[in-house]
């Protein structure tokens, strides 16, 4: 028995397109240390609204790119490394990426590897707001991730007891 691919959601042949390939090329980025900013930041809207959790977000391109490089890094962390893997996508009755606004929820599970080596995971659910640019395609105008953060809350702490 093969390992499917975890960037390929489990009813992917429900999703329209080209959500599903937003999602993949998206989460390849955003995990890649080596990743070029523009092919994550790219899944964005310039003024998106990224929630992490109830008391970390971020807004805006710029925002996101610094939440980012403030928390993903292989040599200063916190996170030295991370991967997702996506179980469903949902959509509302009737919905088409082609619409001009569509509201996605996805499911999946996600670990982080911190500098101290300690590694965390758990599910995770999204909810995602696209919208059309100028040019047709769709980007996240908000992302917010729902997410038992509490492990992560209580590892980042002790990375900083540790003086990580």
């Amino acid at each position: 028995m093969g390992s499917r691919d975890i960037y390929v959601f489990e009813n992917q042949s429900s999703i329209p397109p080209p959500i599903p390939d937003l999602f993949a090329d998206f989460f390849r980025s955003w995990e890649d240390p080596n990743s070029n900013p523009d092919d994550y930041l790219s899944f964005f809207a310039p003024d998106a609204h990224l929630i992490f959790s109830p008391s970390i977000s971020a807004k805006g391109r710029d925002g996101i790119r610094a939440f980012r490089d403030n928390m993903i890094n292989p040599e200063r962390g916190p996170v030295v490394a991370l991967q997702h893997t996506v179980d469903k996508c949902w959509l509302p009755a009737g919905a088409t990426a082609k619409s001009g606004k569509v509201e996605v929820i996805i499911t999946g599970n996600i670990w982080y590897k911190l500098k101290n080596g300690r590694k965390i995971g758990g599910n995770f659910a999204s909810m995602v707001v696209f919208e059309d640019n100028e040019k047709g395609r769709p980007e996240a105008t908000l992302y917010e991730v729902y997410l038992d953060t509490l492990e992560f809350t209580n590892a980042l702490s002790e990375l900083e007891k540790e003086g990580k």
